[in-house]
């Protein structure tokens, strides 16, 4: 077994790893670092959205709930 790391911060390889994903004989083990890395993307992109509602029910164009409704909710 060969272990190859490659950076995904180009163009060319992103495409090389999606050429390898078709070979029958190539396994993928996701990093643990780059895990942690998806975690932390996938909060930061609910954190934005809730921040943009939050602007929306502050500007009038969304409105919001009772904080004694969203606590029912829980």
């Amino acid at each position: 077994m060969v272990t190859v790391r490659i950076k995904e911060n180009s163009k060319q390889a992103r495409a090389f790893i999606e050429l390898i994903k078709t070979f029958s004989f190539v396994e993928f083990i996701e990093s643990p670092e780059k895990s942690e890395d998806a975690k932390i993307t996938a909060f930061y992109k609910k954190f934005e959205n809730a921040a943009e509602e939050a602007k929306a029910i502050a500007s009038g164009k969304k409105k919001g709930k009772p904080l004694s409704e969203v606590l029912d909710e829980i």
